[in-house]
């Protein structure tokens, strides 16, 4: 990360630091990462127990997702796509993470299809008072 000087206003400068797509990159890819497979590696350090010879292996899953899910970003990391596609990615992995952990729901291509064929009508009466505890 290198800082450069960047004016502020007319009479005034400060410093404000200037990096490029790599720390950026790395953030939401940790991220993601992080928050949205918060069960998964829940359920592996309950499967298998942390001893010595286990540590590497429980945290192998949390470096191959890291490491996709950086590759992938700094694939499409374009200067115009990365902060749209990037704010999008963690809009969605929030509510999937969510319904995930809290119901123990599975998010597959049938359940987007049906999300995508839902109209306004059937998503209203879906809200009633019981949903919203």
């Amino acid at each position: 990360m290198s800082l450069q000087v960047a004016p502020t206003g007319p009479h005034r400068s400060g410093w404000r630091p200037h990096t490029g797509p790599s720390p950026a990159i790395l953030m939401s890819a940790g991220f993601l990462t992080l928050a949205g497979n918060y069960h998964l590696f829940q359920a592996t350090s309950a499967v298998f127990t942390p001893i010595e010879t286990s540590t590497p292996f429980l945290l192998s899953p949390l470096l191959v997702l890291f490491c996709t899910h950086a590759l992938l970003l700094g694939l499409l990391s374009n200067r115009f796509i990365f902060k749209p596609l990037a704010t999008l990615l963690m809009l969605i992995a929030v509510p999937v993470s969510y319904f995930s952990d809290r119901f123990g729901t599975i998010i597959d291509d049938a359940m987007i299809l049906n999300l995508l064929q839902t109209d306004c009508a059937e998503a209203i009466a879906l809200l009633t008072p019981e949903c919203a505890r």
